[in-house]
């Protein structure tokens, strides 16, 4: 991510747009396929995949963190923004031959990078803090490959 605000990773998944959102949008399963989360919950009344609803991730070792729905477009596009430091989490699925390419970003224009400077510190720096998301973000391309296509 040397340089710049959004890193991204894309893979095709011989699934459907849909039944790929459908995994994803699933905020309490995203721990299968994410390798940095420990569990996810609902939070208030509102528990599905629609803009505006809110859910905690659990980072490991168990940080809490929550975070807000902002785009819920079955098929198409799920995205939700870490609210403690303004990290945007986007999804875009593209109907690719009788699969799906998706691609998952990870955007930190605006993020408020001074929260996450002790985090930075702990992993070797801001570089090695992106380059070690970017690997997760990779890891949990494939696992959710590997469950949309079983």
């Amino acid at each position: 991510m040397t340089g710049t605000e959004l890193d991204e990773v894309s893979l095709r998944i011989e699934a459907t747009p849909e039944q790929v959102w459908d995994l994803l949008s699933d905020i309490t399963r995203m721990p299968e396929w994410s390798p940095n989360l420990a569990r996810c919950t609902w939070r208030g009344r509102v528990r599905e995949p629609v803009a505006g609803a809110r859910f905690i991730g659990f980072n490991k070792p168990g940080i809490p963190t929550p975070n807000v729905v902002e785009r819920a477009e079955r098929g198409r596009e799920f995205t939700f923004r870490t609210t403690l430091h303004n990290t945007v989490w986007r999804y875009l699925l593209t109907e690719d031959g009788t699969g799906t390419l998706v691609t998952e970003q990870r955007d930190t224009s605006r993020t408020k990078h001074g929260m996450l400077a002790p985090l930075y510190k702990l992993v070797g720096g801001r570089e090695k803090f992106a380059e070690n998301f970017r690997t997760g973000m990779e890891q949990t391309l494939h696992r959710l490959k590997t469950a949309a296509e079983s």
